[in-house]
């Protein structure tokens, strides 16, 4: 079905959830229970409920009534659907799709109705009191995910996050970009910042209708030397902090792929080297193979987080620092730096 993963990856994302559930579990069904506008509830033969909204860049989806242990996984696209129903991994997932063929064809047309294709990136509105939206960053980035305030600031004076309202309201909002901040927005990451959980059976992450993944990033730092891939911007902020504490903020660039929509060649055009940081996990993992698979020059390495935490924030919070110490940057600047500082005898 897919004959070059990397090529493919778009197509299989955006295969509508209303092919892939029946295929793999005959006896599925849609339900008569009214969901928000325009969902659709799927019970799976055991019971499960997915809740599914079609986009034309991948369904978004929710499993209702179901541990679940791929929190970190994106809940939108044919990919992850398949990870987090079948507990599997990134590239299992891709042959799983592939082995229905031919009763998914990814390459056909679309055809779903134009309503529920947005092409249009919608820009969430934020909110016109800077005194409160300023509270609801701090509260969250620094109070909850213990972020240094001065980056968090930082990040905030400069247009890096903000707080969204309306449809977005509680969310937090980070754009993405191809290059630098004055570059064209082109796309938005989201994060739940309230308190409890999002109405209207929103998911705690995801992107902005019309977010064209691949196109840019959320993207910290300026240099041209290292890139450091992560999985969300939170992760990205994670790793900003401590390349600033280990004195090496000025040797990278860090920019967040939103899973696995974000991952493409383009990431790391430019870049002498490439660091994969993604979660200790399954989707983690997949997303470090598909960076090993794909970075066919050039120095590429592929870090997690300290045992026992999946996640780097989350051992940040536990105290950990110096996450970038496996990759040599300090070594490397004192080895560019030395040469040119020998006394002469």
């Amino acid at each position: 079905m897919v004959q070059n993963v990397h090529d493919g990856l778009e197509q299989v994302r955006r295969i509508p959830l209303a092919e892939v559930i029946p295929a793999l579990y005959p006896g599925a069904y849609r339900s008569s229970e009214r969901q928000g506008p325009g969902r659709v509830r799927w019970i799976l033969p055991d019971g499960t409920k997915v809740n599914v909204l079609p986009l034309a860049d991948g369904d978004l989806f929710r499993l209702m009534n179901r541990v679940e242990d791929h929190a970190t996984v994106p809940h939108k696209g044919a990919i992850n659907f398949v990870m987090a129903i079948q507990d599997t991994s990134f590239r299992e997932a891709m042959q799983v799709l592939q082995a229905l063929h031919p009763t998914i064809e990814p390459f056909r047309p679309d055809p779903r109705p134009t309503r529920v294709r947005p092409t249009l990136l919608r820009h969430p509105p934020r909110w016109d009191d800077p005194e409160r939206e300023w509270m609801l960053i701090r509260d969250y980035l620094v109070g909850e995910r213990r972020l240094p305030d001065t980056i968090v600031a930082d990040g905030y004076r400069r247009g890096y996050v903000y707080a969204g309202t309306g449809l977005y309201q509680d969310y937090l909002v980070f754009p993405h970009r191809a290059a630098g901040p004055s570059s064209p927005v082109t796309g938005y990451s989201l994060r739940w910042a309230g308190t409890g959980t999002p109405s209207q059976e929103r998911p705690v992450k995801w992107v902005a209708s019309g977010s064209r993944l691949k196109e840019g990033w959320f993207t910290l730092g300026q240099s041209p030397e290292t890139l450091i891939i992560t999985e969300s911007p939170i992760d990205a902020l994670t790793l900003w902090a401590s390349a600033i504490q280990e004195g090496v903020a000025h040797r990278v660039s860090i920019r967040s792929s939103s899973g696995a929509g974000g991952l493409t060649e383009r990431l790391w055009q430019a870049f002498d080297a490439v660091v994969g940081a993604f979660d200790d996990d399954v989707a983690g993992h997949g997303y470090a193979d598909w960076l090993r698979q794909h970075r066919s020059a050039g120095e590429t390495l592929c870090l997690t987080p300290p045992e026992p935490y999946k996640d780097w924030n989350a051992a940040w919070q536990a105290g950990h620092r110096n996450f970038l110490s496996a990759t040599r940057l300090w070594e490397r600047e004192v080895a560019r730096i030395q040469p040119e500082h020998q006394w002469e005898r």
